[in-house]
């Protein structure tokens, strides 16, 4: 599952009806709302991601990052001939405006279209031109935090081999679930291994089924306990 996967099981209503339906059957008898810790658990687990680093697959990325800034730094200064450049930059500032400005089809004063564009150039344009601007003013600080946000991830407890084989939801489940499960008022959840067979257990279970979550629950678990041995 990527994360536009799971940011999108926020919004999906009959996963949400599902998770609320687990927690009447397990919270039914607390003094909590079982529905408002759905809403608790939906937001961990699927807000959040659990914070690990893919060493190689991020290292590359910020290289390419990197890359990119002293690229747009090179070209900004000497790659266009100034024409080129005013082009670029009345475009970013006009937009879609541009070409009835050019042409003539636009009237500035009292007209609806002036206004727009009046309205775009105010809102939006100028954003959007300084944005490019804004990438080569500061490219020293973008560049030297990339630099450091690399020599972390070398140094890093929290950096994987790689996360291609984790199962990064449901480690990210398990942690949600264990805290809904305390903030239920019901028993510690458990932190070294899972009984399946216990109530936390059976409350797992039935969250990876309602939320359409794939692996093995104990296997998940025990990934979340490494994982909080090492990050902990």
């Amino acid at each position: 599952m990527n994360e536009e996967d799971q940011v999108a099981k926020l919004f999906d209503k009959c996963l949400e009806d599902n998770v609320k339906n687990v927690m009447e059957v397990h919270f039914g008898q607390s003094d909590d709302d079982p529905h408002r810790l759905a809403g608790v658990l939906m937001d961990r687990a699927f807000l959040q991601k659990w914070a690990v680093y893919d060493q190689p697959k991020d290292l590359e990325a910020l290289s390419r990052l990197d890359a990119a800034v002293s690229e747009i730094e090179r070209l900004y200064y000497f790659g266009l001939t100034q024409a080129a450049s005013d082009n670029l930059g009345a475009r970013m500032v006009h937009g879609p405006h541009y070409d009835g400005l050019m042409q003539g089809e636009i009237s500035l004063v009292d007209s609806d279209a002036g206004r727009d564009l009046l309205a775009y150039h105010s809102e939006t344009g100028q954003r959007v031109a300084s944005a490019l601007s804004s990438v080569e003013e500061f490219s020293v600080a973008i560049r030297e935090a990339i630099a450091k946000t690399k020599a972390d991830i070398l140094k890093s407890e929290r950096a994987r081999k790689s996360t291609a084989r984790m199962n990064l939801i449901g480690i990210q489940l398990v942690e949600a679930a264990r805290f809904v499960w305390e903030l239920s008022g019901a028993n510690t959840a458990p932190t070294k291994d899972l009984n399946t067979a216990s109530a936390f257990g059976a409350f797992l279970a039935d969250l990876f089924e309602a939320c359409e979550v794939q692996g093995d629950v104990r296997s998940a678990f025990r990934a979340w306990a490494k994982e909080t041995a090492v990050t902990g």
